[in-house]
């Protein structure tokens, strides 16, 4: 049984060690555009490592929370 919201990542042909992340696939998997995703979380470039993309996110909610304190 899936759960919802899980979808497959196609890694056929891909030539990236586990801890490589290529920005246009993380944008179809979360259904984001590639742009918005770049511009949001200050990526360059079309790949980054799994650490670097945890630090963005990370950085992306300290900005996120720190500039809306009403919850």
């Amino acid at each position: 049984m899936n759960a919802l919201g899980n979808r497959s990542i196609d890694t056929e042909g891909a030539n990236l060690s586990a801890t490589d992340v290529k920005v246009n696939e993380l944008a179809n998997l979360v259904g984001f555009p590639v742009e918005y995703l770049k511009a949001e979380l200050l990526i360059e470039g079309e790949e980054l490592s799994l650490e670097n993309l945890r630090e963005k996110v990370l950085a992306y909610l300290d900005r996120s929370v720190s500039t809306n304190q009403e919850f």
